[in-house]
């Protein structure tokens, strides 16, 4: 509801923005649009990170990410049509009346959790818990769980709600790891501000570029380049790292020096190459700047994910600010030496503020192993030496004539096992079976769950050349 409403008051004052012909009129609308677009992005954060788990979160995040691409590209070609065939107003009435359409559709489709459908939780279902969550968070992520399918015991049991203030202290203000990854994202943004209202400047004063238009040209890449770098870090997080989002905020930092650097170095002459740098410098900005949110809400409890993603947004328009004015007088007074060396100055600073936080979201050596192992029987026929690692782990009677020596080896770390691709480890595939609308429903659905074909419902596969020698 929070981000209906939001976007249908934007609407509202486009459409008024468009009735205007004041100064002081055209201000205040614009700071009141602000406040209203101020509600979309916690609210999305916290649906992302209620209905998706953590090994597939990035590419989601990823993919609402581009909004901010693919909106700035679209809108100039919908408004300038509206302008050209019915005058200015109607660029704000049409794009206001849509945005009114969008918040009306929220309001009736939008489910702010998997409980309210009759869906477990992604903690419970996916055993995804907040980064240092205790063996009490989970039991009490359980019972509210429980309650909210409308057990009465559980009800009781479940942990109360938390105020605001609550929330914000206990969560927000003094987990170390949030003031780390805020203080990163004001440099992230000064870095992607910087070069965003500065780079067209930079190629007309500085190294001589034809005329606006080209400079234009140039710089057109950096949009494209976001788009696919933030899809591209929210896969590899996921996929490749999977779901440790730091080391590749850092992997992209690292892109955003070479390529600023490149910005600096590669003659004016070199057209395309200069389109392909600021292609990059987007590429490789847009992911860190997705990513630090992501990290952020993933760190807290689920129910500090829009605090916490408002207070990482607060710091982060400070850095963008701070790239406005005080940029203008650095650049005035010391020339574009200096714009450069701050960009620099500023990616190596957040780079050396998240390394403290590298090994977030690791396990524990062998621990992977051990979880595998207690989500299977040991079936008939099943590899002598895999019978004896789910036996052990498991406290299940040893196969005859199975030495457990190698399979506590295994469970200390040795790599027997991976995790089954197609249900992700949890041993068993779900879908989504719906049906007509309820009186209290929009919707009326019910998940299905059955054994993964892949595991035959074990949520693991051995790792067949290891344990060649051993069967």
């Amino acid at each position: 509801m929070f981000m209906a409403l939001g976007l249908a008051m934007t609407g509202v004052i486009n459409i008024a923005f468009g009735m205007q012909t004041s100064m002081l009129a055209f201000c205040g609308l614009w700071a009141l649009n602000g406040v209203f677009q101020g509600f979309g992005a916690p609210p999305c954060a916290k649906l992302l990170t209620t209905w998706y788990s953590k090994t597939e979160r990035g590419t989601w995040w990823g993919f609402w990410n581009t909004s901010h691409n693919t909106g700035g590209f679209l809108i100039p070609l919908l408004a300038g049509y509206c302008v050209r065939v019915w005058g200015w107003q109607y660029g704000m009435f049409v794009p206001g009346s849509i945005a009114i359409l969008m918040g009306l559709f929220l309001f009736n489709r939008l489910r702010d959790r998997p409980e309210t459908v009759g869906l477990p939780s992604i903690e419970v279902f996916r055993d995804d818990y907040p980064e240092g969550a205790s063996p009490a968070d989970k039991e009490k992520a359980a019972l509210a769980d429980v309650a909210a399918e409308g057990n009465g015991a559980a009800a009781e049991a479940a942990p109360p709600p938390m105020s605001t203030k609550e929330l914000l202290m206990k969560h927000v203000i003094s987990n170390p790891y949030v003031w780390l990854l805020a203080v990163s994202y004001f440099f992230v943004y000064f870095v992607r501000q910087g070069i965003s209202s500065w780079a067209h400047i930079y190629l007309l004063d500085f190294k001589g570029v034809a005329n606006a238009q080209e400079a234009a040209f140039r710089v057109s890449g950096m949009e494209i380049g976001g788009l696919l770098g933030s899809l591209a870090s929210g896969w590899t997080s996921d996929r490749i790292m999977r779901g440790r989002r730091i080391p590749v905020i850092i992997a992209w930092l690292l892109g955003v020096m070479a390529s600023v650097a490149a910005l600096w170095f590669v003659p004016v002459g070199w057209r395309y190459v200069n389109w392909l740098v600021v292609f990059c410098i987007g590429f490789f900005i847009y992911g860190p700047q997705m990513l630090v949110g992501l990290a952020g809400a993933e760190i807290v409890d689920r129910r500090a994910v829009s605090s916490t993603i408002g207070f990482l947004g607060w710091i982060a328009y400070m850095g963008a600010s701070v790239a406005g004015y005080p940029l203008t007088k650095l650049v005035t007074s010391m020339g574009w030496g200096a714009y450069f060396v701050s960009l620099l100055g500023c990616a190596v600073t957040a780079v050396v503020l998240l390394l403290p936080m590298w090994r977030l979201g690791m396990r524990p050596k062998g621990q992977a192993n051990v979880a595998a192992a207690k989500r299977t029987a040991i079936a008939p026929g099943a590899p002598k030496k895999v019978a004896a690692v789910a036996a052990v782990a498991t406290g299940q009677p040893v196969p005859a004539g199975v030495d457990t020596a190698p399979a506590l080896a295994t469970l200390a770390g040795a790599g027997t096992f991976k995790e089954c691709g197609l249900c992700a480890g949890t041993a068993t595939v779900i879908r989504l079976e719906c049906g007509p609308a309820t009186p209290t429903q929009a919707l009326s659905c019910r998940y299905i769950e059955t054994p993964c074909p892949s595991c035959a419902g074990k949520g693991f596969l051995p790792d067949e050349p290891a344990l060649a020698g051993a069967t």
